[in-house]
Protein backbone atom coordinates (compact mmCIF):
# COMPACT_ATOMS: atom_id res chain seq x y z
CA UNK A 1 0.00 0.00 0.00
CA UNK A 2 1.45 3.75 -1.25
CA UNK A 3 2.22 5.80 1.90
CA UNK A 4 -0.59 8.11 3.08
CA UNK A 5 -0.46 11.40 0.91
CA UNK A 6 0.89 14.51 2.61
CA UNK A 7 -1.40 17.10 4.00
CA UNK A 8 -2.13 20.26 2.16
CA UNK A 9 0.20 22.34 4.61
CA UNK A 10 2.72 19.85 4.46
CA UNK A 11 2.49 19.86 0.98
CA UNK A 12 3.05 23.64 0.91
CA UNK A 13 5.72 23.73 3.24
CA UNK A 14 7.63 21.30 1.22
CA UNK A 15 7.44 23.17 -1.90
CA UNK A 16 8.43 26.24 -0.25
CA UNK A 17 11.19 24.24 1.54
CA UNK A 18 12.50 22.68 -2.30
CA UNK A 19 11.95 25.89 -4.04
CA UNK A 20 14.78 27.37 -1.74
CA UNK A 21 17.11 24.70 -1.67
CA UNK A 22 17.06 24.50 -5.48
CA UNK A 23 17.90 28.48 -5.50
CA UNK A 24 20.25 28.11 -2.91
CA UNK A 25 22.29 25.33 -4.12
CA UNK A 26 22.36 27.17 -7.64
CA UNK A 27 24.16 29.69 -6.10
CA UNK A 28 26.62 27.48 -4.53
CA UNK A 29 27.19 25.07 -7.60
CA UNK A 30 28.04 28.39 -9.40
CA UNK A 31 30.15 30.05 -7.21
CA UNK A 32 32.08 26.94 -7.00
CA UNK A 33 32.44 26.77 -10.09
CA UNK A 34 33.50 30.44 -10.89
CA UNK A 35 35.97 30.07 -8.09
CA UNK A 36 37.03 26.44 -9.20
CA UNK A 37 36.53 24.47 -6.15
CA UNK A 38 35.13 20.79 -6.17
CA UNK A 39 32.27 20.63 -3.68
CA UNK A 40 32.16 17.12 -4.36
CA UNK A 41 34.68 16.26 -1.50
CA UNK A 42 33.51 16.13 2.32
CA UNK A 43 37.12 17.51 3.08
CA UNK A 44 36.75 20.24 0.66
CA UNK A 45 33.25 21.33 2.27
CA UNK A 46 35.55 20.97 5.76
CA UNK A 47 38.48 23.27 4.89
CA UNK A 48 35.66 25.92 3.54
CA UNK A 49 33.67 25.75 6.57
CA UNK A 50 36.52 26.42 8.75
CA UNK A 51 38.54 28.54 6.54
CA UNK A 52 41.27 26.21 6.42
CA UNK A 53 41.26 27.70 2.42
CA UNK A 54 44.00 30.11 1.54
CA UNK A 55 41.02 32.66 0.25
CA UNK A 56 39.33 32.59 3.46
CA UNK A 57 42.21 33.88 6.22
CA UNK A 58 41.75 36.76 7.38
CA UNK A 59 44.26 39.57 5.77
CA UNK A 60 44.71 43.41 6.10
CA UNK A 61 43.72 45.66 3.10
CA UNK A 62 47.07 47.08 2.06
CA UNK A 63 48.61 46.02 -0.50
CA UNK A 64 45.33 44.12 -1.60
CA UNK A 65 43.95 44.68 -5.07
CA UNK A 66 40.72 44.99 -6.03
CA UNK A 67 40.16 41.50 -7.70
CA UNK A 68 42.06 39.73 -4.57
CA UNK A 69 39.27 41.73 -2.52
CA UNK A 70 36.67 40.80 -4.77
CA UNK A 71 37.44 36.63 -5.05
CA UNK A 72 37.73 36.84 -1.32
CA UNK A 73 34.33 38.12 -0.70
CA UNK A 74 33.03 35.46 -3.14
CA UNK A 75 34.72 33.12 -1.18
CA UNK A 76 32.95 34.50 2.17
CA UNK A 77 29.80 33.94 0.12
CA UNK A 78 30.08 30.62 -0.74
CA UNK A 79 31.46 29.59 2.95
CA UNK A 80 28.01 31.49 4.48
CA UNK A 81 25.72 29.85 1.67
CA UNK A 82 27.17 26.82 2.93
CA UNK A 83 26.51 27.41 6.50
CA UNK A 84 23.41 28.75 5.40
CA UNK A 85 22.00 25.55 3.49
CA UNK A 86 23.10 23.60 6.55
CA UNK A 87 20.86 25.61 9.37
CA UNK A 88 18.33 25.40 6.84
CA UNK A 89 18.14 22.05 6.23
CA UNK A 90 18.41 21.46 10.16
CA UNK A 91 15.63 23.51 10.20
CA UNK A 92 13.34 20.93 7.26
CA UNK A 93 14.56 18.27 9.23
CA UNK A 94 13.17 19.26 12.34
CA UNK A 95 9.94 20.68 10.76
CA UNK A 96 8.96 18.32 7.60
CA UNK A 97 11.00 14.93 9.15
CA UNK A 98 13.84 12.80 7.50
CA UNK A 99 11.88 11.08 4.52
CA UNK A 100 10.40 14.45 3.14
CA UNK A 101 13.92 16.27 3.69
CA UNK A 102 15.37 13.35 1.76
CA UNK A 103 13.00 13.65 -0.97
CA UNK A 104 13.70 17.60 -1.12
CA UNK A 105 17.07 17.33 -1.47
CA UNK A 106 17.06 14.49 -4.02
CA UNK A 107 14.92 16.49 -6.33
CA UNK A 108 16.55 19.45 -6.00
CA UNK A 109 19.97 17.26 -6.87
CA UNK A 110 17.85 16.14 -10.11
CA UNK A 111 16.98 18.93 -11.32
CA UNK A 112 20.41 20.52 -10.54
CA UNK A 113 21.52 17.20 -12.77
CA UNK A 114 18.90 18.17 -15.62
CA UNK A 115 20.47 22.16 -15.64
CA UNK A 116 23.95 20.71 -16.49
CA UNK A 117 25.75 20.24 -13.16
CA UNK A 118 27.61 17.66 -12.42
CA UNK A 119 27.27 15.39 -9.52
CA UNK A 120 28.37 16.99 -6.21
CA UNK A 121 28.81 20.48 -7.88
CA UNK A 122 26.60 22.02 -5.19
CA UNK A 123 28.77 20.07 -2.33
CA UNK A 124 25.58 18.09 -0.90
CA UNK A 125 24.64 14.35 -0.64
CA UNK A 126 22.35 14.45 2.66
CA UNK A 127 22.35 10.26 2.43
CA UNK A 128 26.60 10.62 2.67
CA UNK A 129 26.91 13.60 5.47
CA UNK A 130 24.37 11.32 7.76
CA UNK A 131 25.89 7.79 7.31
CA UNK A 132 29.34 7.82 6.62
CA UNK A 133 29.48 4.22 6.17
CA UNK A 134 30.08 3.72 2.21
CA UNK A 135 29.04 0.34 2.44
CA UNK A 136 25.36 1.29 4.30
CA UNK A 137 24.22 3.12 0.86
CA UNK A 138 21.51 1.32 -0.90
Amino acid sequence: MPPPAPSPALSEAMHRAEGRLEELNQRIARLALLLGVQLDSPLAFERILKRQDPHLTPRGTSGVTAAEQRLSREWEELRGLLVLRCDLIAEDLSELGLASTLAITANVETRLLREGFGPGADGLDLFDQMNPDPTAKP
